[in-house]
């Protein structure tokens, strides 16, 4: 009888650890997919700023140019400085997601001819989260009506509210096509490495590109209408996990961003 109680208290212990188990999985797993969701729509959300030329901005009302921030430009240097502030307001249509702080946008002193123009995040937040690091745009060769733009960058940082950090660096290729003389839509691919907050070494490769719709950027919407994803999230240094991200258009230009975990489950997000 005793050996019999001993017994059971055993397979109780385990199958209590078992669960113990599974659910710290199950949270580690969600908590990489909205990271993975965070780092995303950090990259993409400010995109269009760098698409914006120095004339744009010159001659551009603060409701002309995406999230409608306070726009300071200065010939001598060939800057421009775009501040947000967080506040509600019915006159601006196209303030989608929450941003504050400042985007310092250089059109001079490049390293090179192709250079067309450096981003640099001044306590910069979207969604609470706070990015910092410099992003470079470099013109490429277009063909007729097509426009070809490459990105670089290195250990740009996003920040949580409790301070932990994704580490990230990236190289893109964006291809613009224009009609009469404005965006029409805009195709991006691209890799990126670096490491989450956990410390664990992250590698992201696009599959299928993203597609981004002149009607629905207007609206200030920056998710993509289309694309996939593969990111690996390493668990040891022999052992990884691979969830793909999925970018899908709903109704009119509201767009979805799904991840499918490496264990079958799919989590939606929307900015």
């Amino acid at each position: 009888m005793k050996k019999l109680f001993i017994f059971l208290i055993s397979i109780f212990t385990t199958l209590s650890c078992s669960n113990d188990i599974d659910k710290e999985i199950t949270t580690d797993l969600q908590v990489e997919a909205n990271e993975i969701f965070e780092i995303s729509l950090a990259i993409e959300e400010s995109l269009r700023f760098a698409l914006y030329s120095f004339e744009d901005y010159k001659t551009s009302g603060t409701t002309a140019i995406m999230g409608c921030p306070l726009i300071e430009w200065s010939d001598d240097d060939m800057s421009v400085k775009l501040t947000f502030v967080d506040i509600e307001t019915g006159n601006c249509p196209t303030k989608k997601i929450s941003r504050m702080g400042t985007i310092k946008l250089s059109f001079e002193g490049k390293s090179s001819d192709s250079e067309l123009v450096t981003i640099e995040y001044d306590n910069y937040k979207v969604r609470k989260k706070t990015l910092e690091g410099k992003r470079t745009f470099y013109e490429s060769s277009g063909i007729g009506s097509t426009r070809r733009v490459n990105e670089s960058f290195e250990d740009l940082l996003i920040i949580d509210e409790d301070l932990n950090s994704s580490k990230i660096s990236g190289n893109y290729q964006y291809q613009i096509q224009y009609l009469n003389d404005s965006i029409s839509n805009i195709n991006s691919n691209g890799i990126l490495t670096g490491r989450n907050k956990t410390g664990r070494a992250i590698k992201m490769q696009q599959t299928a590109p993203r597609v981004y719709r002149k009607e629905c950027l207007n609206e200030g919407l920056v998710i993509a209408s289309s694309g996939i994803e593969t990111w690996e999230m390493s668990r040891s240094t022999t052992h990884s996990v691979t969830h793909t991200l999925t970018f899908t258009q709903l109704e009119n230009c509201e767009s979805r961003a799904s991840i499918r975990l490496n264990d079958g489950r799919v989590l939606n997000f929307t900015p």
